[in-house]
C-alpha cells in the first residue's frame, strides 16, 4: 500500500539567484514538508533562501561546490556526477521518492533507484535553445557546443527513464513530448501568500498622479526588455503621465547598458528600480496599474512566476501569448503577439484610460490565483504524482 505521508528526495542544481526557477523549488519544497518528510539536496550552497529554508525547518544537505554555472563543473562533469550518484545510492533507502529539478539532476535521480518525477521548465536551455545560445559570446557558444556533444544525449537518454513528468504548462508539455517523446503532466506554480493586494502610502506618495506599468528583467534578451522601452516610447507620446518601473534580478549587462542610452536619449519616465526586496515586491506590484511580461522562449511557453504575482497582487498583465494558462485573455488581461507591436500599445492605451474596465481584471486575476494557483493546490497535484510514480 502506498504511504500517506511520503519520505520525499528533491534535487536541485542550486539556489544561487533570484529567479523564478529558485524561488519554485524554495516555495515548493516548503509546502512539501508541510505534510511530508523532505530533505533538499543542492550541488551548492544556497546563497538565496537560506534564512528562509531554516524557518521552515527544510533539512538541506549540499552535495558539492560548484553546479552549472561553473566551469569547475563542467571540466569535472564525470566525476561531479559518479560521486553525487554513489552518495545518494545510499541514501536512497531512506526515501520513497525522487524529484528532481533542472539538468543534470535528471540524471541523479534516475540512477539510484527511486521512483522518480522530473519537473522540466523546458529541454536544458544552454543546450536545446538555440536562440538563447546565439546570443552568447563566441566563446561560450564553442565551450557549451562542446558539452552538449559530450553530454547532451545524457539529458535526453536519462530524461526518457523518468517515471513522471511535469512541466509547468500545456505549451511546454506539448514540446517535451516532440522533443524527447514523453507524456507529461502540466503542474503549473503556485503563488505565495504574500503576494496580495498590499497598499503602500510611501509608494502612493512617490507616484501620486501617475499610471505605473511595472516589468521585471534580469536583462538577458529573452526578457525583451528593450523591445518593451521602444514600446514605451510611442505609449508616452499619448499619454504624458505613464512612468515605467523596471525592477531588476541584476543591474549590468549589455542590454542594460542599451537600455540606458534609449532612456536618456527620448527623455522617458522610465525608472530601473534595482533588486526589490521580496517583502517589498508586493506594494510594488499592488501599486501598478498594469504589469508586462515581455518574455519569450523558444519552441515553448516561456511561464511566469512574476506574471502570477503581478495578478495575486490584483494587477491586470499583459504578457506574450506563447502560453494561454495564466491570462485569460479579455478578462485578467490581455495576451499579445511580440511581433504586433501596434497591437501591444493599443492594449496598454486601452487599460490606462478605462480604470472600470482595469479593475475589473484586476479583481478577476486575484480570484483566478486564489481558485487555481495557491501553493496547497500545486503541491497536492506534485503529491499525486509522486504517488503515480511509486505506483507504476
Amino acid at each position: 500500500m502506498t504511504p500517506k505521508k511520503l519520505r520525499i528526495m528533491f534535487l536541485a542544481s542550486h539556489l544561487t539567484n533570484s529567479s523564478g526557477g529558485t524561488k519554485f523549488v524554495f516555495l515548493l519544497a516548503k509546502e512539501l514538508s508541510k505534510k511530508h518528510e523532505l530533505t533538499l539536496f543542492l550541488q551548492k550552497p544556497p546563497t538565496f533562501f537560506k534564512n528562509e529554508l531554516e524557518d521552515a525547518n527544510i533539512n538541506v544537505k549540499v552535495l558539492s561546490n560548484c553546479s552549472t554555472g561553473d566551469l569547475k563543473f563542467w571540466l569535472t562533469f564525470s566525476s561531479q556526477i559518479k560521486s553525487q550518484i554513489k552518495y545518494l545510492k545510499n541514501e536512497s533507502k531512506k526515501f520513497d521518492v525522487v524529484i528532481s529539478i533542472i539538468f543534470p539532476m535528471n540524471i541523479i535521480a534516475n540512477s539510484i533507484n527511486l521512483p522518480h518525477v522530473q519537473h522540466c521548465f523546458q529541454p536544458f536551455a544552454f543546450f536545446w535553445d538555440p536562440i538563447l545560445i546565439s546570443k552568447l559570446p563566441l566563446s561560450q557558444r564553442i565551450f557549451l557546443g562542446i558539452m552538449k556533444i559530450l553530454y547532451g544525449k545524457l539529458d535526453i537518454e536519462y530524461t526518457k527513464k523518468s517515471n513522471i513528468i511535469s512541466t509547468p504548462t500545456q505549451e511546454v508539455s506539448n514540446y517535451i513530448k516532440e522533443f524527447y517523446g514523453k507524456d507529461s503532466v502540466p503542474t503549473s506554480a503556485g503563488v505565495d501568500s504574500i503576494f496580495k493586494p498590499t497598499p503602500n502610502q510611501i509608494l502612493e506618495k512617490k507616484y501620486l498622479g501617475q499610471k505605473i506599468l511595472i516589468h521585471s528583467t534580469d536583462w538577458t534578451f529573452t526578457k525583451n526588455t528593450n523591445w518593451l522601452i521602444d514600446q514605451f516610447i510611442e505609449i508616452h507620446k499619448k499619454i504624458k503621465n505613464v512612468k515605467l518601473l523596471i525592477t531588476e534580478v541584476k543591474n549590468s549587462g549589455l542590454e542594460r547598458d542599451l537600455a540606458i542610452q534609449k532612456i536618456k536619449k527620448h527623455n522617458l519616465d522610465v525608472e530601473l528600480c534595482g533588486f526589490i526586496p521580496e517583502q517589498l515586491l508586493p506594494s510594488y506590484y499592488s501599486l501598478a496599474d498594469i504589469g508586462v511580461y515581455s518574455g519569450v522562449a523558444f519552441k515553448n511557453s516561456a511561464a511566469s512566476l512574476w506574471v502570477l504575482e503581478c495578478m495575486a497582487c490584483g494587477t491586470p498583465v499583459l504578457r506574450t501569448n506563447n502560453t494561454s494558462s495564466e491570462i485569460e485573455h479579455g478578462k485578467t488581461g490581455y495576451l499579445f503577439d511580440i511581433d504586433k507591436p501596434q497591437e501591444f500599445q493599443n492594449y496598454v492605451i486601452t487599460l490606462l484610460q478605462d480604470d472600470k474596465l482595469r479593475t475589473e481584471f484586476g479583481e478577476s486575476a486575484r480570484e483566478f490565483i486564489l481558485n487555481h494557483r495557491t501553493w496547497e493546490q500545486i503541491a497536492k497535484l506534485f503529491e499525486e504524482n509522486c504517488f503515480r510514480a511509486i505506483d507504476n
